[in-house]
């Protein structure tokens, strides 16, 4: 065995042991390699030991400082430095996995992990970080932090692509043996945010931990530059990769520090976004209803869709009628193949787009938000990726909130006022197609009974007002007639038309499944009945 004590400052341009490495200092196995108390290693080129480095056995304060002009190679192949400086603008890489036992001083530059981690001791200390000093986690590469004091607050300074993101982290026990947590930067807006939130961050940590009781971490973001929006709208979340939803445990934002912060539970991604709240409703369509199967047609759909990517509510004709409430983003379809497939189960296929209010207030008259979402042949109603519930922006999850949900050419309906729930991750289900008369706003007329006795929206609107009417001033008849250029043997095929009221993507006003008789159905047959809609004022 070779015993090599240093005792003094030396400043190092050889091979230590017998691998041939192209490394300034290279220590092989079998060498016991001590920087004694007081001493300094100073290294300009590459490292690369395959033992722990060990230090003076009283102060132990002997340091391996990495100096050169250019980026050096630290490779410690998992081993131990007891206490390292970077003093070198250009800084350091690793090339393998490190641990650390006491003391890292950043003077220049920065330690870029790629794909390796840093493990700090659980007495470890970092001085000297910030802005161009810190460890660069441009990979999978983590900075991990042993832990074994109880309440123990830690400053983990990673940043990513020249920003400097450092992260708080109290931790409490009691602990396993072996607890660790680790954190990187990523420079990147979180790909589970939700496409209708305005206001985020344009980064996020990712966080994994072992052997911990609880873990809360605050990360520290660069305003404006890594916001989007105003960061006063944050909230804090986690993405919890296990059961892939998002938990604002603990949840905490600082904007005027730039902090933002969780209870981190699990493995996942600390980030801010708007607080938002999901909502889970299911309705029928009167016109595309089929009670014999208990499932709406998608015609719009099918052999050729016509339903539009985008919300048909924000132009013409019906913007008019439908007016957004705090949701200034368009809702978009991008995944268009996916969302408009044939799905697994033809119950989730797609029929059309919605229109959903959420009111507040004990007479539900306020409405604080609206959204545009897709509705599926069961009733579901989706978001845009058209499988999850509807996401709200800006709305505080809990119970007395009133739902409304309207359509482009049926008489929309509301649940009586202050009597749903919006929740973070699995809202109870605000079935429209069951509700009693009592759970639904305004009298019995209010909505149609199928024939299978399922709650449907009258159709027949062709104008989209709040009636439908076969004669008399502003009847739909003659709205479809107009449709048509006043042509009532003419018919549109594959179309997307308020005037489809039977929705199976024609307008017709004769002939077979022709809408005028649709409009005179809704009534049972009688021209001059009128069907009202209730909705809260």
């Amino acid at each position: 065995m070779k015993l090599i004590k240093l005792t003094f400052t030396l400043s190092l341009a050889l091979l230590l042991g017998s691998k041939g490495a192209k490394a300034q200092l290279f220590i092989s196995q079998g060498t016991d390699f001590m920087i004694e108390d007081g001493a300094v290693v100073s290294v300009q080129d590459y490292v690369e030991s395959e033992v722990d480095i060990l230090s003076g056995p009283v102060l132990h304060n002997g340091l391996l400082l990495l100096n050169g002009s250019n980026s050096q190679n630290l490779n410690m192949n998992g081993f131990n430095i007891p206490n390292l400086e970077l003093d070198n603008n250009s800084g350091a890489v690793l090339g393998g996995n490190a641990k650390l036992s006491r003391s890292m001083v950043f003077t220049l530059g920065k330690a870029t992990l790629h794909d390796f981690n840093f493990q700090l001791s659980d007495i470890a200390t970092i001085t000297g970080e910030g802005d161009n000093k810190y460890f660069e986690t441009n990979a999978a590469g983590e900075l991990q932090k042993r832990v074994s004091a109880n309440l123990a607050s830690y400053k983990m300074p990673v940043g990513n692509s020249g920003f400097y993101n450092p992260l708080f982290a109290t931790t409490a026990g009691p602990y396993t043996p072996d607890a660790v947590f680790g954190v990187r930067d990523t420079v990147d807006v979180h790909p589970k945010k939700f496409a209708q939130s305005t206001d985020f961050l344009e980064n996020f940590w990712p966080i994994t931990q072992a052997g911990i009781t609880k873990l809360d971490a605050r990360g520290n973001y660069i305003d404006p530059v890594q916001v989007t929006g105003s960061d006063l709208k944050f909230g804090g979340f986690f993405w919890q990769d296990e059961l892939k939803e998002w938990s604002q445990t603990g949840a905490n934002v600082d904007a005027p520090n730039n902090l933002a912060g969780t209870t981190i539970t699990g493995n996942g991604d600390l980030y801010a976004m708007n607080n938002y709240g999901l909502v889970n409703a299911k309705v029928f369509l009167q016109g595309a209803y089929n009670p014999v199967i208990h499932l709406m047609r998608d015609n719009l759909r099918t052999n050729g869709n016509v339903i539009p990517s985008t919300d048909p509510y924000r132009v013409a004709p019906l913007m008019a009628n439908f007016n957004h409430v705090n949701n200034q983003k368009t809702e978009t379809i991008t995944d268009h193949a996916t969302v408009f497939a044939n799905q697994a189960l033809v119950d989730n296929d797609i029929v059309d787009w919605v229109f959903l209010q959420l009111r507040n207030t004990p007479q539900g008259n306020n409405i604080i938000a609206t959204r545009s979402a897709l509705v599926q042949r069961d009733g579901d109603i989706v978001d845009v990726d058209g499988v999850s519930p509807v996401y709200f922006k800006d709305v505080a999850v809990g119970s007395g909130y009133t739902l409304a949900v309207r359509h482009r050419n049926h008489l929309g309906i509301s649940t009586t006022p202050a009597t749903v729930e919006v929740s973070l991750t699995a809202p109870p289900l605000v079935d429209f197609t069951t509700m009693t008369d009592a759970q639904i706003f305004g009298p019995a007329t209010a909505f149609k009974i199928a024939a299978d006795n399922r709650n449907v929206l009258w159709g027949g609107n062709v104008n989209f007002n709040n009636n439908t009417r076969y004669n008399g001033i502003a009847n739909d008849k003659d709205r479809l007639l107009n449709a048509l250029n006043g042509n009532p043997d003419a018919s549109i095929p594959n179309v997307y038309s308020v005037a489809d009221v039977n929705m199976n993507k024609v307008v017709r006003f004769n002939g077979i499944a022709n809408d005028k008789d649709f409009i005179l159905n809704v009534l049972d047959g009688n021209p001059d009945a009128s069907i009202f809609q209730f909705l809260p004022q």
